[in-house]
C-alpha cells in the first residue's frame, strides 16, 4: 500500500528518499573541518568562526559528560534566549546524544 501523501506528488519524481546517516553535531563538525576561520555566526556585532563554535561545543560537551554524567537519551532543558550560549549548548547536548528540551 502507498503512502497516500505520495499521490499529490507531481508524475516521474523521486518517491524514495535516502537520508544519510548524519548527526546534527556531525554537520557542524564538517562544517568547522572544511571552513574553521569563516563566520558561524554574529551576536551583537561579534562574529564566532566555526572553529571557535566547535571548540566551545566540544568543551560543554566534555563537562556535561564527565562532570555532571549526562549520557546518551539524557532530557536536558535549556532555559535560553536566542544566543551563542544556547547554540552551544545545544549542539554540545547533540554530541552527547542528549535529548534537548526547548522551553
Amino acid at each position: 500500500m502507498e503512502d497516500v501523501w505520495k499521490k499529490s506528488y507531481p508524475e516521474g519524481s523521486e518517491r524514495r528518499i535516502e537520508i544519510p546517516d548524519y548527526t546534527i553535531y556531525k554537520l557542524l563538525a564538517e562544517s568547522a573541518s572544511k571552513h574553521p576561520d569563516s563566520t558561524a555566526f554574529i551576536f551583537f556585532g561579534k562574529k564566532i568562526t566555526y572553529r571557535k563554535l566547535l571548540g566551545m561545543v566540544d568543551a560543554l560537551a566534555f563537562n556535561l559528560k564527565e562532570r555532571l554524567r549526562l549520557f546518551k537519551d539524557s532530557k536536558i532543558g535549556l532555559i535560553l534566549p536566542n544566543s551563542p550560549q544556547y547554540v552551544i549548548s545545544f549542539f554540545a547536548i547533540a554530541k552527547i546524544g542528549g535529548v534537548v528540551v526547548q522551553t
